[in-house]
């Protein structure tokens, strides 16, 4: 199955615990497949260079799970 997520489900799956996370792990276990577009990766960088992130990106030096 392939699967386009919004990208504050993808901020979400990387920094929490939770279903987006599960979707995340789903992907890194080769279960679904994500797909992407540029314009939606430089909009999830953007996202995670906020200030209200950096405390979650420091404390698991955003080890992707």
């Amino acid at each position: 199955m392939r699967l386009v997520l919004d990208t504050n489900i993808v901020a979400s799956g990387l920094l929490w615990n939770g279903p987006p996370a599960r979707l995340i792990d789903a992907a890194q276990a080769d279960e679904v497949e994500l797909c992407t577009s540029r314009i939606l990766l430089v909009e999830l960088a953007r996202i995670l260079q906020r200030a209200k992130f950096s405390k979650v990106i420091a404390r698991d030096r955003f080890v992707c799970r």
